[in-house]
């Protein structure tokens, strides 16, 4: 006879234990984070994506052994390759997102001179509107985003005027600092 399996508490799917944070990790996927931005970019693809364009993202981030690193560069692995690439009328674009604080690597900037060099239109968006604001004038997305009166990131003020922001709060409930 079979044993029973013990059910799971109401609402979890499944025992996943909790990864601890991180900062470098945090600071990627957190609120906020670059990651957040890149997932409401590409839902921006999905919705407003220009007729012929194709976009993706390239998953060259994140912690590697040594083995593993090398093996991926004898593959092609390209250290420092914008977190978008689009094509469009045999253009490539390339548009690396950054959180407020964030600066290009060494190795970001090198690659990035590379594509240019190689005909490629590469840019760097701090936060979600100067990405949606980039894509939007080279031609990639329809039509125009609305301004987001939400704090960006690390406290910057989106584009809509500040008089039609409400003053922003942190998640704690008190005034967020602001850039500036």
């Amino acid at each position: 006879m079979r044993k029973m399996r013990k059910p799971l508490p109401a609402g979890r799917i499944g025992a996943i234990p909790a990864i601890p944070a991180i900062p470098a990790i945090a600071q990627w996927t957190g609120a906020g984070g670059e990651a957040t931005v890149q997932r409401a970019v590409f839902a921006h693809f999905t919705w407003r994506s220009a007729a012929d364009v194709f976009a993706f993202h390239v998953p060259n981030g994140g912690a590697r052994r040594r083995v593993e690193a090398a093996i991926l560069k004898a593959c092609g692995v390209v250290a420092g390759v914008p977190d978008v690439i689009a094509v469009k009328g045999g253009r490539v674009f390339g548009l690396e997102l950054k959180t407020a604080a964030g600066r290009l690597s060494a190795a970001q900037r090198a690659t990035h001179e590379a594509m240019r060099a190689a005909g490629a239109v590469v840019g760097v968006a701090a936060g979600l509107d100067e990405a949606l604001a980039w894509l939007e004038s080279h031609g990639l997305l329809r039509g125009a985003a609305e301004p987001r009166c939400a704090t960006g990131l690390a406290g910057a003020r989106s584009r809509a005027p500040a008089s039609e922001c409400p003053e922003p709060v942190s998640s704690h409930g008190r005034p967020a600092l602001q850039a500036g």
